[in-house]
């Protein structure tokens, strides 16, 4: 006959213990991600470590290009998210790292000396703060 297992009072609550850590670990990275504050979010081009152009995702309705330094990069622009569509460096990492639409993503192409992050902003009362950087 096969192997029966016996189930004693403490093994069902260890159990029981454990899925329940288990799904409230999951609800907490869920609402996490679903019922955080409203962030506006805004990419910052960069080109030699200077600022070049500052543009909120959120108001983007339609597909753009963006061209510089002589049309050596491209850089694509649908609503809420950016990317490096064509750069003349010979890894491509900047393209092959894809679109960026979350706040904290990065991008650069270090040939180019071009780079695009993601700012967060929370939306309070008509107002933009920015919510937080990391060095």
């Amino acid at each position: 006959m096969g192997n029966i297992i016996m189930w004693k009072k403490g093994d069902l609550f260890v159990v029981i213990a454990i899925l329940m850590i288990f799904v409230a670990a999951i609800s907490g990275v869920y609402l996490g991600k679903h019922l955080t504050k409203e962030q506006a979010k805004v990419a910052v081009i960069t080109y030699q470590n200077q600022e070049i152009r500052t543009i909120a995702l959120d108001l983007i309705t339609k597909e753009e290009y963006l061209y510089l330094n002589n049309k050596q990069i491209t850089i694509q622009l649908k609503p809420g998210k950016i990317r490096f569509r064509h750069a003349n460096c010979p890894e491509k990492f900047c393209i092959n790292t894809g679109w960026l639409a979350n706040v904290g993503d990065f991008a650069a192409c270090l040939p180019n000396q071009t780079a695009i992050r993601i700012e967060g902003y929370q939306k309070t009362n008509n107002k933009e703060q920015l919510d937080g950087m990391a060095y």
